[in-house]
Parts: structure tokens; sequence; C-alpha cells
């Protein structure tokens, strides 16, 4: 393969992005595979008849380039994931505490008649109401 071939091959798509700086930034960085485009470059390196390191060189950096802007977007990421404000809290409420109902608790076995009959003599106050003296 001539020089002029290696030329056209690698100013084509996808392989072109490798030696466009500014075709980097005008694509969201994770959609290039650098693996597939590296592989389809070094098939046709390996085909051209003189090796350029010009060429092998300029795929290093830009595809480091294009690593380190993935790189850069994750910390990004993550950066505006640690800087997220706390939940505030609200002044414009007036919240009163809430007082919970005294509960008397027993300290010795109730049985289940014990507390029927309870319930029954509960019913029938409720049912019945009487004047308090």
């Amino acid at each position: 393969m001539s020089g002029e071939e290696t030329k056209t091959l690698i100013s084509k798509v996808p392989i072109n992005v490798l030696f466009n700086p500014e075709g980097i930034q005008k694509r969201d960085v994770w959609e290039i595979d650098l693996i597939q485009i590296l592989s389809m470059l070094l098939k046709i390196l390996e085909k051209a008849d003189k090796k350029d390191l010009r060429v092998a060189g300029m795929a290093a950096l830009s595809s480091s380039l294009i690593y380190r802007l993935k790189v850069e977007s994750i910390f990004a990421l993550q950066k505006a994931a640690m800087e997220k404000k706390p939940l505030r809290q609200r002044t414009d409420v007036d919240i009163d505490i809430l007082e919970f109902p005294y509960r008397h608790e027993s300290t010795y076995p109730v049985s289940l008649d014990e507390l029927l009959d309870l319930l029954e003599n509960l019913i029938g106050t409720i049912a019945n109401p009487r004047e308090r003296k």
C-alpha cells in the first residue's frame, strides 16, 4: 500500500478522530471507541509499505487525550456529587413538639378474662355516660 493510500484511509471516519483534535471536542468522548479505531489504524499501518512513526505517535497522543477527557468527565461528575448542598432546615414552618400520651403498663401478668372484663366495662362506660361528681 502506498503512502497516498495510507493517507486517504486514515483521513476517513472514524480514524480521522485521532488526527483531527477539533473532531474530539465536537463529539461526546464516550461515543469514541478507541479500541476499535486503534485496531483499524494498526491494520492500515501493517499494510503500508513505509512505516511512519509520526502517524503512530499522533495516534498515541490523541488517544491518550481522549482517555484523559473521559477520566476528567468522571471526576467532574464525582465532584458535582460531592458538592451537593446538604438539606437545610425550613425556618418558615412552625412545628410544635408532639407530646405522647402517658400509657400505664401493667407490671403484673393479666389474663385474657381480665382484659375482656376491662373492655366490657370500657364499652359500657362509653355507651352509658354518667355524670361525674
